[in-house]
């Protein structure tokens, strides 16, 4: 069970809507009371008959009575208070209100004035001042009442408004701290920014100078692989062929052939394809030790269902070189250095 703390210092400096500081206001609207009851109640018969005496008695008897009255009100509004607040069960609270604090004191005034009216002389008993004092009592406590729930709320609203006054600080003090934070999160990230982008500059830089080294160096590679050139003879006649112009070398009745890329077809000059992969270079590779191909020629290259490689050519046939039926790894790292081996279609 969580224990409840006890009442601070300072709540007991400043007290709840649910405590008041109402025993002196009380004293006071005792004597104040009692003298309005007896300077209105016993005037007509106090010119004949009621001495000094007695009306310091019956101003005192009022006193008490109006001293126990309101104390008793204000021990049953703090009661109240606790077991039925005004700002949570109005409508309930207000029935007890009028039925605790303003019914049944009136009752009691009531009934005291008419069992004790025999006690007093006949000029005063006769007098229609006397009744007329229960209706002023009636109005008074009403007054009392009224001036109760008036302080409570009163209460309530200096706690709501010392309330928003603190949440007010508080959204101040947060707004400034999360301003601070903002700024230093802005002031980081445009440092990083600026680093980000000296980064950039700097990798940039380095990019383009790459770039340009690489750029010279492929000039210069295509520029020697163009420069090479395949010597064909036939009979008296050499010609110079350029490699790039060159599809494939193949064999034909046992005798290499190779073809142009425009589709014409001539015999090699040598007489393996040994000699010939020899006379042109790396350029070329082996297929089935019956095709010697060039990378420039390579368009495509397939995947077949029977797990064959199909190679296709951009010559003018456009023709379809098979692999071994084997899988070869080193002739597909070959082929993977020039285009990419996809799977064949499913139709």
């Amino acid at each position: 069970m969580k224990k409840v703390p006890p009442i601070s210092a300072k709540e007991k400096a400043e007290p709840s809507p649910n405590r008041y500081r109402d025993f002196w206001p009380i004293i006071f609207a005792s004597v104040v009371f009692s003298g309005i009851l007896c300077n209105y109640g016993y005037r007509g018969g106090m010119l004949e008959s009621a001495t000094h005496n007695e009306f310091s008695d019956i101003w005192l008897l009022y006193f008490l009575s109006c001293l126990a009255v309101l104390f008793s009100i204000s021990i049953m509004t703090k009661y109240l208070d606790g077991k039925w607040p005004w700002d949570i069960s109005f409508y309930a609270r207000f029935v007890w209100q009028v039925f605790y604090c303003l019914f049944l004191p009136s009752m009691a005034v009531f009934g005291i004035f008419n069992l004790f009216s025999d006690t007093l002389s006949l000029s005063l008993r006769g007098s229609t001042f006397l009744y007329i004092d229960v209706y002023i009592v009636v109005l008074l406590l009403l007054f009392v009442n009224t001036c109760y729930v008036i302080t409570f709320y009163m209460k309530q609203a200096d706690l709501l408004l010392e309330k928003l006054r603190s949440e007010r600080r508080a959204w101040e003090e947060d707004g400034e701290r999360k301003n601070a934070a903002f700024a230093k999160i802005a002031a980081e990230d445009k440092r990083m920014v600026r680093s980000l982008k000296e980064e950039l500059v700097v990798l940039q830089a380095q990019f383009e100078t790459y770039k340009d080294a690489i750029t010279v160096k492929a000039s210069a590679d295509i520029a020697a692989e163009e420069d090479k050139i395949y010597l064909h003879r036939f009979g008296a006649t050499t010609r110079r062929i350029k490699h790039r112009e060159i599809a494939l070398f193949f064999m034909r009745d046992g005798v290499p052939w190779f073809e142009l890329k425009n589709g014409e077809e001539y015999i090699a000059t040598e007489k393996t394809l040994t000699e010939v992969h020899k006379a042109v270079g790396d350029r070329f590779f082996l297929v089935r030790r019956s095709f010697l191909i060039n990378d420039s020629a390579i368009e495509r290259c397939v995947r077949r269902k029977d797990k064959r490689l199909a190679l296709y050519l951009c010559d003018k046939h456009k023709t379809e070189v098979l692999g071994p039926v084997e899988p070869d790894e080193n002739l597909e790292k070959r082929i993977l250095n020039v285009v990419d081996i996809v799977a064949e279609r499913k139709t």
